[in-house]
């Protein structure tokens, strides 16, 4: 049998084996002789076949389901994740996997939108097509959905990234909205068909929404949201983040009031999100985000 030991099956197949990470099944892909004679060594070889043979039947399945999958190896993996602490080793796609090395802005925020919220996120997506950016966001209520809504309705490209199976979308109520999406745009997943959502899986997914894109603005927030842990790991990314200005105070933008004027350097003392961030991030005493305004507006976004 002809192996390719970089390929999405390969690298799926070394993971299912004991005590091997994501990390361990890179470097083995990189090293396939020295990996062959390791796996030799532990008696695992035959059970690397029987699993690569079984991906290849596997991912021959969801392709005929329109489901894409790719590997960190493949061409069309997007380099802005290639360089994250903890890159997907596998991504399953629908849709125009193309757009993954387009230039692209995360849009994220709370699910439960003021109106102040919904203004802003309605404005900053149509303004970013209007530039010829694709918009990223998570598919969830709220903010979410009206920048993936607002940018098909504007004739632009949006990419939705799951904390599911991409055949396992949640809401319901956006199902018809993911396909709205996929006539010009993409949806993707780390995790293959069939995975359901878990509270896990979606902070997980929010390191891929603001590794993909090249800054992150967040709508609207209150404190304790899971939009949080989005800017977090924007934050150990190095990734540029902006937020609106509140007009008056309201809980369910406290937590955009906080990144625009806290010093960063307080903030896992005010955000819970960021009690988990990564002991090496280095915060300092100027506030995390940036403002962006109707003044500032276009500039912003050119320099993006």
């Amino acid at each position: 049998m002809d192996i390719d030991f970089s390929s999405a099956a390969a690298l799926k197949a070394y993971s299912s084996l004991p005590k091997m990470t994501g990390r361990d099944a890179r470097e083995m892909a990189q090293s396939p002789a020295e990996a062959k004679e390791v796996l030799e060594e532990k008696g695992l070889w035959l059970d690397f076949i029987k699993e690569y043979q079984g991906n290849l039947d596997l991912f021959a399945e969801y392709h005929r389901k329109g489901c894409q999958v790719i590997g960190f190896y493949d061409e069309l993996y997007p380099e802005n994740l290639r360089s994250i602490s903890s890159p997907p080793n596998l991504l399953y796609l629908e849709g125009n996997a193309a757009l993954l090395n387009n230039k692209s802005i995360a849009v994220v925020g709370t699910r439960q939108p003021t109106a102040f919220g919904e203004t802003f996120a309605k404005v900053i997506s149509e303004s970013l097509i209007e530039a010829g950016l694709v918009t990223v966001s998570g598919l969830a209520l709220g903010v979410d959905g009206i920048c993936h809504r607002v940018s098909v309705e504007n004739g632009g490209q949006t990419i939705a990234i799951l904390g599911s199976g991409v055949d396992c979308l949640t809401p319901t109520s956006h199902k018809l909205l993911a396909k709205r999406i996929l006539e010009k745009g993409l949806i993707f997943s780390e995790y293959q068909l069939g995975t359901s959502t878990t509270s896990y899986q979606l902070v997980a997914r929010d390191r891929l929404q603001s590794g993909l894109a090249q800054a992150l603005v967040v709508c609207q927030s209150p404190i304790s949201s899971g939009t949080m842990h989005t800017v977090r790991f924007a934050a150990e990314q190095g990734k540029p983040i902006y937020c609106p200005v509140p007009h008056s105070k309201n809980s369910q933008s406290e937590g955009i009031r906080i990144l625009l004027e806290v010093p960063a350097s307080q903030l896992k003392d005010r955000l819970p999100a960021f009690q988990k961030s990564s002991p090496r991030l280095q915060l300092g005493d100027e506030p995390l985000a940036k403002p962006i305004t109707r003044d500032n507006l276009s500039q912003v976004i050119n320099s993006l």
